[in-house]
Formats: C-alpha cells, structure tokens, sequence
C-alpha cells in the first residue's frame, strides 16, 4: 500500500537528523526529493545549527513543506563564500512552503555579478512565511514566475547598511509574476524590489 502522509513526515524528521562530513545540505536534499517522490509532505528541520552550501540546494518540490522548529531554533548557516548566481536554496513546483526556520548567511557578499539570494523559488501556490533570514549579503527572498505567491511575517536583515547594492525581497521585472501578497515582513538595513502586477503590499517595514 502507499505510504501514508504521517509516515512520510517522520521519514524526513529521521532524515533530517542525519548529518554527512559536517555538511548538512546533501541529507536535507535527499529529505526534499523523497517527499516530493511520494507526491508531497513534511520535511522538518530539527533544532540546531546545521551548515549547508556554498553550493546550492536546487529541488522540485510541489506539495512539499519545509520547516523548522521556529526563527532562531532551527538554523540553516552558510560559512563559505559562494561561486554561483543561483539562490543557496532555490526551490521549483507547485503548493510549497518554506516556514518557521532561520537561514544565516554570515554577511558573505559575493563579487557585484553574482546576485546571489538565500531563499529563491517559482511555481504556483507557494509560500514563504515565518522565517529569519540574517547577515543576507546580496538578497534575501527572490520569487521568480508565479501568479499566487505569500510572503508573510518574515524577518531579513543585512548587518552592514548598503540598501543600494542589495535587496531583502526581489520580485524580478523580467519574469512573468502577478498575484502576490506580500504582508507583514520587517526589512532591516535592505529594501525590496518588486516587479509584476497585481500584488498586495500589506503592513511591510523598510528600516
């Protein structure tokens, strides 16, 4: 018989306890790519300081929800300098979410031609809310082509004050991107940039 919901989420807790040469990323990719193999479920970050990248964590994950034990108590932390333009976790498909975790890239500024983000995405139904994202470097969130999208309570802060060469939320003008909501996010030292049509903009602070 197939796999039951509940049972695939205690499959990716398992999962995601399981640390290989002090690098988080492979475990938690194969978590990802299990749960979206068995049409959806729950990948949970448990508490702890887990290090992933520098390279990225690129996955298909429609139906798939990733999240942690809170902002703050589940952490994901780059510690090496990136080579690539692509967002450290950069996440495709549709109806996923991406909550409850903090993602710490350390202030590491990659060269002006490397717009690298933490947390990247496109599809349909997706959402992003309840996460911390710390020391960005260039961006935070980018959302590429989607027509409903969430992001909500999120914390992103950049520790040095350079709002002109960074962005805490990019909402790309070359991608086709309507319908979102964009709600009660705090901004700290960073901007956003928001291209498209048809977005709702609610409660959000630049400081």
């Amino acid at each position: 018989s197939d796999i039951s919901r509940s049972q695939v989420r205690r499959i990716q807790r398992l999962l995601c306890k399981t640390v290989i040469n002090n690098n988080y990323s492979e475990e938690l990719l194969r978590a990802l790519m299990a749960a979206a193999e068995r049409g959806g479920g729950e990948v949970v970050i448990p508490a702890g300081r887990h290090v992933i990248g520098p390279e990225p964590i690129e996955a298909d994950i429609s139906n798939v929800h990733l999240r942690g034990e809170g902002k703050g108590t589940s952490i994901l932390a780059i510690e090496d300098m990136p080579s690539t333009r692509r967002p450290l976790l950069l996440l495709h498909g549709n109806n996923w979410s991406v909550s409850d975790l903090t993602i710490d890239c350390a202030d590491l500024y990659p060269a002006a031609d490397r717009r690298y983000a933490a947390l990247g995405g496109n599809g349909e139904g997706i959402a992003i809310h309840d996460i911390e994202i710390k020391g960005m470097g260039r961006v935070g969130i980018v959302v590429g082509s989607s027509s409903s999208f969430r992001i909500e309570n999120c914390d992103i802060s950049l520790t040095t004050p350079d709002s002109s060469l960074n962005s805490g939320i990019v909402i790309p003008k070359n991608v086709p991107t309507t319908g979102g909501i964009i709600k009660g996010n705090r901004l700290f030292n960073t901007i956003m940039q928001i291209a498209g049509r048809n977005h709702q903009l609610i409660g959000n602070i630049c400081k």
